[in-house]
């Protein structure tokens, strides 16, 4: 049979066993193992590891190793792991630039006067069949803002992220950037909100504008599931947005200035909804992904090392009266309550609930 961990895949037949890295042979996502065959949530390409061959690809993965299970007694075996970063364009201009939180995900890049974008803009009404509302109103002018960028990136098709009601009031010549997602989850939703101007970027490609010194490049989540996260190049300023992703880019992420990502947990009706737990084993699961939450930001700063760690697309509530249970138990993480990680991985905490409006100099 076969087995994986984080970083190998591991067959067996008969007497022998072969060793595996995970990197996918077509644009470096990490294999995963569904049945005897691994598969790349990228772009789903399949390896039959008995053969050692793609299945829907003319192409073949060498193992690392193929050891006859005797050697097994021997006491150590060694395998060299990689980590590979994500290369940056290193430009140098220091450029004026100014991050506005508006809402939840929703944040606004100003670069000097020459541009602006946002991003998945969720600015009133409630998600997710009212299940969820805004923690806060948001500023007077967040339409306005809005209506004078010159993109806007959606990063998955949930509904705190890719709004319908919120984009009826944004302009429908308005250039949309999303990620290409296989059955095209956010682009069919987009249509459907009356835009047509929709930029579909695939995860192993970059716009780049030297004469602006200006990049972007659309991430995959490190798993199977529909998110996306955004980096970009802004003069000598670089900033990383995971949004809601596990493991942005399998780990290959470079330094970075500014890193944003989810913080808050409690975005789920489990266990709260399910009658098969006690409400001690409830609180416990709710504690356990509370921490799990710590975990993910704890690992991606530890990777991109970030000056400064923003917490966001976490604002949110229950509000329904049908939903005070869960409003009472849903405990949730504050953006204070990743101080301490932040101080001790030499990064300042960015706390929109003091601050909404950010400016930089360069770095």
């Amino acid at each position: 049979g076969s087995s994986q961990n984080e970083n190998f895949l591991f067959q067996k037949d008969k007497m022998k066993i072969k060793v595996y890295d995970r990197n996918c042979n077509h644009n470096f996502g990490k294999l995963f193992l569904k049945g005897n065959n691994a598969i790349c949530p990228l772009h789903g390409w399949e390896l039959d590891l008995v053969n050692e061959k793609y299945i829907n690809a003319s192409c073949s993965k060498k193992p690392l190793l193929t050891i006859h299970e005797n050697e097994l007694d021997s006491p150590f075996i060694e395998i060299e792991s990689k980590t590979k970063k994500l290369n940056t364009l290193n430009f140098k201009t220091k450029k004026n630039l100014t991050i506005r939180f508006i809402n939840h995900a929703c944040i606004h890049v100003q670069v000097d006067n020459e541009f602006s974008f946002a991003t998945d803009p969720w600015i009133i009404g409630s998600a997710f069949c009212n299940g969820w509302w805004l923690e806060k109103d948001s500023p007077v002018d967040a339409f306005e803002i809005l209506n004078n960028s010159d993109f806007i990136y959606i990063s998955h098709n949930h509904p705190d992220h890719l709004h319908p009601k919120s984009l009826e009031y944004l302009r429908k010549d308005m250039p949309i950037l999303t990620a290409g997602f296989a059955n095209e989850s956010t682009v069919i939703l987009l249509k459907e909100c009356g835009f047509k101007d929709i930029t579909v970027m695939d995860f192993s490609s970059r716009y780049s504008n030297a004469s602006n010194e200006f990049s972007i490049a659309v991430l995959k989540s490190g798993d199977f599931r529909e998110d996306s996260g955004l980096l970009f190049e802004i003069g000598e300023f670089t900033g990383l947005l995971t949004v809601d992703s596990n493991l942005l880019n399998f780990g290959r992420l470079p330094n970075v200035d500014i890193l944003a990502s989810s913080f808050a947990g409690g975005a789920s009706g489990f266990p709260l909804c399910f009658e098969n737990y006690s409400q001690t084993e409830k609180e416990k699961i709710i504690e356990r992904n509370r921490k799990a939450i710590f975990s993910t930001n704890l690992t991606t700063i530890k990777l991109t090392k970030p000056k400064y760690f923003m917490p966001y697309a976490g604002f949110f509530c229950e509000k329904a009266e049908r939903d005070q249970y869960i409003q009472r138990f849903n405990k949730k993480n504050s953006s204070k309550d990743f101080y301490d990680i932040c101080i001790k991985n030499n990064c300042q905490l960015l706390d929109n609930n003091e601050n909404q409006i950010f400016k930089f100099f360069g770095k």
